[in-house]
């Protein structure tokens, strides 16, 4: 009797096994697991094409890529065609390392009819370095640019060298600069060993100078902004920023250890006209150096 009634219940078992499907529980594990972000899932940001070093966007990242590089070459190339296609450009910059040997350089006479250019990392830290020898990037856009904004982000300059702007130069007339996250470390020049920066307004948030020579940054325009910056042990002074008759804002920013011969240790502030306002709060000056003005000199 009782071996007829444990083949009962092994009969049972295996008609319940074959109603309830095999795998569920994995199948409502995987369910239940977060979706990740596209942005941030792997291999999905562009696939590499081509001998020059370019890359053919996917079509999820046309929207935020007009093209994305992966050499010198490419970025170059790449800088080339925005100058005259008419159109809004963003360049991307595939995470790397890359050894400048020749100025990168943008240069159109009126912004390309007032278009805007950005030039921003993908993918993680991009590097551009100058070897001590040349400056790695120079945007000039000309007159009657209106409209003609550049942005530059996430990048590295590091190891440049120039009279103006040995990491970085930025010109405009009419048009809008804006560098955000980006790390300007040992480079040298007369104005702004780090970057220089001119146009009708600029805007300097959460970048990172140091150990430049020369200056940090120097910023000019109607409206200046420097928020979130760290401007650290540079000579020449951490932060150079002019505004003839417009507004200069300085907050959220940490000027240390930053040494010069003149006026200004941590920051000079020169405003021309009398109309002229600088709004300088929230901010960290510790053991900057000068002749006069430690600390910030107006």
């Amino acid at each position: 009797m009782w071996v007829y009634w444990r083949i009962v219940k092994l009969l049972l078992d295996t008609a319940l096994e074959n109603l309830i499907p095999k795998g569920r529980g994995e199948r409502e594990e995987q369910r239940s697991a977060p979706v990740q972000p596209r942005e941030n899932r792997p291999n999905e940001e562009f696939s590499s094409s081509g001998s020059g070093g370019s890359a053919t966007l996917t079509p999820t990242q046309a929207q935020s890529c007009t093209v994305t590089v992966n050499s010198v070459e490419a970025l170059q190339q790449a800088l080339k065609q925005p100058q005259s296609n008419n159109r809004d450009d963003v360049i991307c910059i595939q995470a790397g390392n890359y050894l400048v040997t020749s100025t990168l350089t943008y240069s159109t006479p009126n912004g390309d009819g007032g278009k805007k250019l950005t030039i921003r990392a993908v993918g993680g830290e991009v590097v551009l370095d100058g070897n001590y020898y040349v400056q790695m990037m120079r945007i000039e856009t000309g007159n009657n640019d209106t409209g003609a904004d550049v942005t530059i982000d996430g990048i590295r300059f590091q190891n440049g060298k120039a009279t103006h702007g040995g990491g970085l130069y930025v010109k405009t007339s009419r048009g809008n600069i804006t560098l955000t996250n980006n790390t300007f470390s040992n480079n040298a020049g007369s104005d702004g060993g780090g970057a220089y920066a001119s146009g009708s307004s600029v805007n300097l948030t959460n970048n990172t100078f140091n150990g430049n020579k020369n200056g940090g940054a120097y910023a000019l325009g109607y409206r200046v902004a420097l928020a979130n910056n760290i401007f650290s042990n540079n000579t020449g002074g951490g932060a150079y920023v002019s505004s003839y008759s417009g507004t200069v804002v300085l907050t959220g920013n940490t000027f240390f250890n930053n040494t010069t011969q003149q006026n200004g240790g941590g920051a000079y502030v020169s405003l021309s006209a009398n109309q002229a306002i600088a709004n300088i709060y929230n901010n960290i000056f510790w053991q900057n150096t000068a002749n006069t003005g430690g600390r910030r000199w107006r």
